[in-house]
């Protein structure tokens, strides 16, 4: 018969094809070729360090060793090649090692390498694996990723050299990568502290006599304000006397060594001591100079001022007052008030 015939020159077909004929009715129904790829079963992926974000003081610290198995599905395959995917940002500590190899036998040498996120282990010299066999391979000297949350690594295992042929491929799963950090975050608010060590102060000057000083006010500033701070003064109500309103004693218009004799006047000497302290313009450390009518961050209301953050800068002001001669008696009052204004 012709189908005979044709069935007999049939070997001069090459390489692994299964042939099948089948007769019926006449009929001839022929299949060739390599087998497609089939998924791997019972694959699992371990990590010996699930520590993200791992930071290595040395190369040989700290290092993880990944642990990947899996059940062969191809018939007797002599394996040359093992893929393996790994989280991004998964780095080598130095030269990859295979510390060991299981299911898989007859290997002459084993040679892994990472490229980005693909695990590469060359095989040398592999006998044939059968079907069905567990095959485990470990990987050392892997450092983990910044990536945290279970792992799922693509493997894909190849015969044939130097043109790899893909046999089988599977997803291994059991491994998750677990954070290894604390965000810290510190809020430090604006700060600014003030006290005030007198906050009253009692005088009594002789009409026509010598000027008469109040025990020392001093005034403490600290703040983280970037660009420090102005500190002003001033006596926003005329100091006037109780019973007599009429009766006034007015502000030190001009720096002055000394309160003159010839008109009623208060006044303040000031000095300032601090790093970054410094005296606005219009007043001189050991001058007195009366207090303006407002407070404010301009002319001479500003008596002490920081361009810069200060821990601690102080304001000592020594106050005085002189009386003129036909000065009326009375109880005079008034007051003093103080605004810190930062620079955050």
């Amino acid at each position: 018969m012709k189908i005979k015939r044709a069935l007999t020159r049939a070997p001069r077909m090459v390489g692994a094809v299964a042939l099948v004929a089948a007769l019926a009715g006449g009929a001839v129904a022929l299949t060739g070729g390599a087998a497609g790829a089939a998924t791997l079963t019972g694959s699992t992926i371990t990590v010996s360090n699930n520590a993200a974000n791992v930071v290595n003081p040395a190369p040989t610290v700290n290092t993880a060793v990944y642990t990947w198995s899996f059940t062969t599905v191809a018939a007797s395959v002599a394996y040359t090649k093992l893929t393996f995917t790994v989280p991004t940002g998964t780095l080598a500590t130095g030269s990859l090692t295979v510390p060991t190899l299981y299911g898989i036998t007859g290997c002459s040498s084993e040679t892994p390498s990472l490229t980005a996120t693909t695990v590469t282990v060359l095989l040398s010299g592999c006998s044939a694996t059968p079907a069905s066999t567990l095959v485990q391979i470990s990987v050392s000297k892997l450092k983990n990723g910044t990536t945290v949350g279970a792992i799922s690594s693509t493997i894909t295992t190849y015969s044939g050299t130097p043109t790899f042929t893909k046999q089988d491929t599977g997803v291994a799963t059991g491994a998750s990568l677990a954070n290894n950090t604390t965000a810290v975050t510190i809020s430090v608010p604006d700060s600014l502290t003030f006290s005030n060590s007198n906050t009253s102060v009692t005088m009594l000057p002789i009409p026509g006599g010598a000027t008469v000083t109040a025990p020392n006010v001093t005034l403490t500033v600290g703040t983280n304000a970037k660009g420090g701070y102005t500190l002003a003064a001033c006596v926003l109500s005329t100091i006037k006397g109780t019973t007599n309103t009429t009766a006034t004693i007015g502000q030190l218009a001009s720096v002055s060594a000394t309160l003159p004799a010839t008109a009623s006047n208060f006044g303040a000497k000031p000095a300032v001591t601090g790093t970054g302290a410094t005296l606005s313009a219009g007043w001189t450390a050991g001058s007195y100079l009366g207090y303006n009518s407002t407070c404010g961050t301009t002319t001479h209301s500003v008596i002490m001022k920081s361009t810069v953050p200060v821990a601690t800068n102080k304001l000592t002001l020594t106050n005085g007052v002189r009386v003129k001669s036909l000065q009326p008696a009375d109880k005079y009052t008034g007051t003093i008030t103080y605004q810190v204004t930062p620079s955050y």
